[in-house]
This record gives structure tokens, sequence and C-alpha cells, in this order.
């Protein structure tokens, strides 16, 4: 990203893990937002909200998809892939994009949501989900290989700075959005689900539950969400910039040149933060066939390590 402008740089951290493209991005654009003093339109910050949360929604339906895929549930993989291809298809009518490219600029968003297209779709894809989730729950063959397996004990996610819905179902009550709120002045602050147990199973009951606050946030934000950009401001200096993607805290750090270029850019996706916890996870007290379960539950991404 050195030498680019801000605005064109967003392609490439849109890409950085591929399926945090609104989480990073937002992270990214804040840092830049910071270094440039520029406010944001406020109906613009609404529109970023509920994108994030859109975000949210579909990665934690495509996590417990490739749970089902893991423990051998073929329908129940199938019920919730079609699930996660209706979100997928909710996205496209939203913002034009099945993964959310392209929606976030620095200053504000390129795109505002569909409004009518969200509250007209979302209702009934969740209704499915539930369904799902609730059959899944009462599936022992399914629930046994969850239960007690990955255990991530409390003190190791403390240690370990965990984040997202790892470190939540390991008893770490955080998220950014909460305790680190930014941009929307009137933003409610959002319900954070929690687990004890640090197991398979208790990561998730967090995904689930994060769907359902997600689902009442996008309709909070909704009525005020809508299109807006600012310029950056003309005394481009360094800054910092966070957002809670759907794996947890996402950072970003930019330096501008004097005519507003970026002289140097670091990301931290969230993933960054939970490989060392799957590592031990995966070793402890598990067998090689727990490994594929462990791993989907985690939902990190090997390109978003890689940053």
């Amino acid at each position: 990203m050195a030498g680019l402008d801000p605005d064109r740089a967003t392609f490439f951290v849109e890409r950085a893990d591929g399926l945090s493209a609104i989480g990073d991005t937002l992270a990214f654009c804040r840092a830049v937002e910071m270094a440039t003093g520029t406010e944001v339109p406020n109906a613009a910050l609404h529109s970023r909200a509920v994108a994030l949360e859109l975000e949210r929604i579909y990665n934690h339906a495509a996590a417990i998809a490739a749970l089902c895929q893991t423990t051998g549930l073929s329908v129940g993989q199938a019920r919730s892939e079609i699930v996660l291809e209706q979100l997928l298809r909710l996205n496209l009518a939203a913002f034009a994009h099945r993964y959310l490219f392209d929606v976030i600029a620095p200053g504000g968003v390129r795109r505002a949501p569909a409004i009518e297209q969200i509250r007209g779709l979302l209702p009934e894809i969740l209704d499915e989900f539930r369904y799902v989730v609730n059959a899944l729950l009462i599936t022992n063959s399914h629930v046994d290989r969850l239960e007690a397996t990955g255990v991530v004990p409390a003190e190791d996610a403390h240690r370990l700075s965990l984040v997202g819905p790892v470190a939540r179902a390991s008893g770490e009550s955080i998220d950014v959005r909460r305790d680190h709120p930014t941009g929307v002045g009137d933003e409610p602050a959002p319900l954070v689900p929690a687990q004890a147990a640090g197991d398979v199973l208790a990561r998730m009951r967090v995904m689930v539950d994060e769907v359902e606050e997600s689902a009442q946030l996008i309709e909070a934000h909704l009525a005020d969400a809508g299109p807006g950009c600012s310029p950056l401001g003309e005394e481009p200096g360094s800054g910092l910039g966070w957002a809670e993607s759907p794996r947890g805290e996402a950072l970003a750090w930019v330096s501008l040149t004097g005519d507003g270029r970026i002289a140097h850019a670091r990301l931290r996706p969230a993933s960054v933060r939970n490989w060392r916890a799957f590592d031990d996870a995966a070793r402890a007290q598990n067998v090689f066939t727990d490994m594929p379960i462990i791993e989907a539950s985690f939902w990190l991404t090997v390109a978003g390590f890689a940053r």
C-alpha cells in the first residue's frame, strides 16, 4: 500500500483475508480519518454499521455450516449452506456485492444500504437460521462431538489476549463496539454474549447469540443509514483505527505523507490473535479427528494470519 492514495489502498485491505472486508476496511478507514482529522457523515456511519453486522451474520452462518460438515451431519450442512447462500444474496441486494467489497471508503461509504431489501429479506432468512440451529442443538450426534472438544480455558484466553467469539466463549466479555465505541454518537451499545465452557459448543452458542444481536443492531441503524463521504483533511499525520470484525478486534495503523499518500501502513486482522489458541486447543486432550471441528469453530483465515 505504500505510495498509494488511501482510497485506492482499500482495494487491498478488503482482500487481506477476504471474509472480513468490512471489519478490516473499517479499521483502516478509521485510521486514515484519525490521521487526517476527517469527520464522517452520520448517515454513512450508520451505513457502515449495517454492513458490519451483515458481515458478522454471514460469517457465523458459514462457521456453523462448516461445523456440520466436520461432524458428518450432511443434512444440517445442506440446510446451513442454504441459509448462507441466502445471506450472500442479501448482501448483493443490499450493497451490490456478495462479500461486501467496495462499500466503505475513507471519509464515508461508496454506497448506502438498500433498506427495503434488508427489511424484506432478513427476517425470513433468520427464521430459517433459527430452525436449523434449533435442530442442530437437539441432534445428539452433533452436540456430542462439540461438547468438551477444543477447550480454551479462561486463563488461557486472558493470557493470550484472545478476541472475538473465541475469547467470549471462554468467559472474556470483550467487544470493541461496546468497550471502545467510535463514530455514531447515538450508536446502540451491543449486548455481548459470552459462555464459560470454552469448548466448540460454547463458541457455536456465542455465534448464534451474536447473530440475534446483529439483527437487532441492523434494525436500529437502518432508520438513519444513508449515503455520504467527506473529503479527507489536508494536514495528514498518523492514526490508529479499530473495528469488531466477525473474528474479533481488527486494528490498522497508517502514516501519511504530506500529499496524503500512504508512507507506512500496518493491518492486523483478528485471526493473528487467535491462531496461537487454536494450536493449543487442537493439541490439548483431543483426538486427531477433532481437529477439523476445532478449526471450524475458530473460523480463522490463514490469509489474515499472514498479515
